[in-house]
């Protein structure tokens, strides 16, 4: 399952010494073997979020007495049942939206970055086993903070592939395509496996709604609890990547850059950058965040840093650029310059323009 070949560690980032008896599962440095146990982590997480959500739901409908297909239910909290989850998915939103560019600015302009890893991914585990006693007399408080829960997973989401720029310069690019595929091959295999787990049990069991997603939180409490201590056991502490400007703050460094970005991807690539994260902003809002499809096949546009939330990154416009397939010319300025190694580059972003090239 792990590449044979990243055994040896580098320099520049030594491996670590497991001392949970995973020193065989490593990859060929600290951070690429933390991101490896942080994909496997995440994977139960999302999937516990769809027997919650049923849980939620059922509970919901039992306190307003309309369980059933063809009972109209009333509302509940100003709102219906049916309702809740899209609710508990826009304050996710929300808190996403005007607090992740803070986060950003955490990652970027101080040395923190290891610590808001680790003390995010604990408040997510936390919050994971609380939501284990989600009953009739506590569902609402339980969905309160599952719209919190959603936004925690963000900011561990947002640190860990905060790592990826700094494993893409150290490991040589094919090596690093296999990692890129491996993440999510465990990520996805993770998935299943739970499923298989909580919904093989619940069955045997003949549990319920309520039953399942307990179940169901209580599995992913203890195995992403592992894997998680895992993960931030080897990803390395990192200085601040930049300096923040004179005169700005941490509370709006953030905001500042995403409003630069904004502008700049108007400016220079409405056409191409500007649409893809279009469709990446309906993508999110319908859940449906994978199946990203490319367009662009008459302009690569290379792009590095924390993969969907590079809106908060300072580092967005420091690995950016843009190569023609049809030319060589690389477009320069002061905010978007073309980095000859782009040591920030996820591999996906080599793999659209490598079959735009083929294409053309």
């Amino acid at each position: 399952m792990i590449d044979p070949e990243a055994s040896t560690p580098t320099a520049s980032n030594a491996q670590k010494n497991c001392p949970l008896g995973c020193n065989k599962l490593r990859l060929e440095t600290s951070d690429a073997t933390a991101f490896f146990w942080q994909r496997c982590g995440v994977g139960p997480v999302i999937m516990s979020n769809i027997f919650l959500a049923t849980s939620l739901i059922f509970l919901a409908e039992m306190e307003v007495d309309c369980v059933g297909a063809d009972v109209q239910c009333d509302k509940i909290y100003g709102f219906l049942p049916s309702s809740l989850i899209s609710n508990i998915a826009t304050i996710t939103g929300l808190l996403s939206a005007f607090l992740l560019p803070f986060i950003g600015a955490l990652v970027d302009y101080t040395d923190h970055r290891h610590l808001l890893g680790v003390v995010a991914s604990v408040t997510l585990v936390a919050i994971q086993s609380i939501q284990i006693y989600t009953v009739e007399s506590t569902w609402f408080p339980m969905a309160i903070l599952q719209a919190i829960n959603g936004f925690i997973y963000q900011v561990v989401t947002l640190v860990a592939y905060a790592y990826l720029p700094e494993i893409a310069a150290v490991v040589e690019e094919k090596k690093y395509r296999w990692y890129s595929s491996l993440y999510y091959i465990v990520m996805f295999g993770h998935e299943v496996l739970f499923i298989a787990v909580v919904v093989g049990i619940s069955v045997a069991l003949d549990f319920g709604e309520v039953l399942t997603a307990q179940l169901g939180q209580g599995v992913c409490s203890f195995v992403t609890a592992f894997y998680f201590t895992i993960s931030w056991y080897y990803f390395t502490k990192r200085k601040a990547k930049a300096q923040l400007p004179k005169g700005s703050s941490l509370a709006k460094a953030g905001f500042v850059q995403v409003f630069r970005t904004g502008k700049g991807i108007y400016n220079f690539y409405p056409k191409t950058l500007g649409r893809f994260f279009i469709a990446v902003i309906f993508g999110q809002a319908g859940e449906f965040i994978y199946p990203l499809y490319c367009f662009f096949i008459n302009l690569c546009v290379f792009v590095s840093d924390t993969h969907f939330h590079l809106f908060s990154n300072q580092r967005f416009f420091d690995n950016l650029g843009a190569l023609s397939p049809r030319s060589p010319r690389l477009y320069r300025s002061k905010d978007f310059h073309s980095d000859s190694h782009c040591p920030g580059l996820h591999y996906s972003w080599r793999l659209l323009c490598q079959l735009a090239r083929e294409q053309n």
